[in-house]
């Protein structure tokens, strides 16, 4: 009885390890998304800024 208690314990701990493993795994999937996405913005930005600097009349 004790040692199905313990099995039943180790099972229960078994899926709450697999639940937090998989809930940590998509949640750096999403951190990934969302760095690759800032990278990209920046990209853009700095090529706004280009576009806006070559644009603009030299003040000298």
């Amino acid at each position: 009885m004790i040692e199905n208690r313990l099995d039943k314990l180790l099972q229960e701990k078994e899926f709450h390890l697999i639940s937090i493993k998989k809930i940590l795994n998509d949640s750096c999937k999403k951190v990934a998304f969302h760095q690759a996405s800032l990278e990209e913005l920046n990209g853009e930005i700095k090529k706004a800024e280009k576009v806006i600097i070559d644009n603009s009349p030299n003040p000298f």
